[in-house]
């Protein structure tokens, strides 16, 4: 059932009524994520650099250090950096079942999809293997990708890209060893994804591998075009 997301929105307000909310970046009472907490966040603004997040010139997709590894994907972009209270946000959305943040966060996404003015006939979120779906209980990505599927009227699809390989943690590796871990962990389906633009959702973007191997999958199995979003993303300062 198509439920509108307008519907869905009341829904949770009503559960926030019966169930008052707890932030989920300072544990104060009455919010998903507190006024507070919302201003403590670094929003991304202007051209950043696919990779590592720096800032760049407009007509860059890279920065003059990550030039190594070529990008498949059309365009990649997420709402903040993940540090202070919105790692802390992050962390309870993933790992504690605090799913009412799916519908809380999807907000901002959506602000930057209609801003970049990306155009896309299917919403995809990044597939997360048998082990973690079993032991988690739900993808947090798809807690996402729906209700923006939802609000921009068109399909949602977790069998378009599948997970076919367990991989390594990537919390220790280099952009290129990313890179390599996740290469082939992916495999998209070619009736589904047949010259269709795909907008590919996650919660974290790092240095861009995971849905670098996404784009490619995508791409393979014939989509036309493959954006990515995600909430946060790890900025690589340098010195």
């Amino acid at each position: 059932m198509n439920i509108p997301f307008s519907s869905v929105r009341f829904l949770w307000k009503i559960a926030d009524w019966v169930y008052p909310p707890v932030c989920a970046g300072c544990g104060r009472e009455g919010f998903r994520f507190c006024p507070q907490c919302l201003s403590e966040v670094k929003v991304l603004n202007g051209s950043r650099c696919l990779s590592c997040g720096r800032p760049i010139s407009i007509n860059q997709r890279f920065c003059d250090y990550c030039q190594e590894v070529p990008f498949l994907i059309t365009d990649l972009c997420s709402w903040a950096e993940f540090e202070g209270p919105l790692r802390e946000a992050i962390h309870h959305f993933k790992y504690q079942q605090d799913v009412a943040l799916g519908d809380f966060f999807c907000t901002f996404l959506i602000a930057i999809i209609e801003e970049h003015k990306w155009q896309f006939d299917l919403v995809v979120p990044v597939p997360v293997s048998k082990s973690r779906l079993k032991s988690r209980g739900y993808n947090q990505s798809e807690l996402l990708s729906r209700p923006i599927a939802r609000y921009f009227c068109v399909n949602h699809s977790t069998k378009a890209l599948k997970r076919v390989r367990e991989t390594e943690s990537q919390f220790s590796l280099s952009s290129k060893e990313r890179n390599r871990n996740m290469e082939d962990a992916f495999l998209g389906f070619p009736a589904k994804l047949n010259n269709k633009r795909v907008l590919v959702v996650d919660d974290i973007i790092t240095t861009g591998a995971t849905m670098n191997q996404c784009a490619k999958s995508l791409l393979q199995a014939g989509a036309k075009e493959v954006y990515g979003v995600s909430i946060a993303k790890t900025i690589r300062h340098r010195n």
